[in-house]
């Protein structure tokens, strides 16, 4: 059995089927206070999950700045 997960964006539904697990993990993370909503989490897990480790800056890991691997990318592009 699969459940659609409809999110509004914008004043636009969108629609995403998922299995069952899929829908009962997401429900666990929305109960735990994660997110108030499925959008909320869907965009928070997205930003972690483009997230650079910090184990990638050598000297500079310790710094409070995150960067997702987009902006690690560009600002090293010279580097390699």
């Amino acid at each position: 059995m699969h459940y659609v997960l409809c999110i509004l964006a914008k004043a636009m539904a969108k629609t995403v089927a998922v299995r069952e697990e899929t829908w009962e993990r997401m429900k666990k993370l929305l109960e735990a206070g994660d997110a108030k909503s499925f959008d909320e989490l869907i965009r928070k897990l997205i930003d972690q999950s483009l997230r650079v480790p910090r184990s990638m800056f050598g000297v500079d890991k310790n710094r409070k700045v995150q960067f997702t691997l987009r902006e690690h990318e560009e600002i090293t592009r010279d580097a390699h």
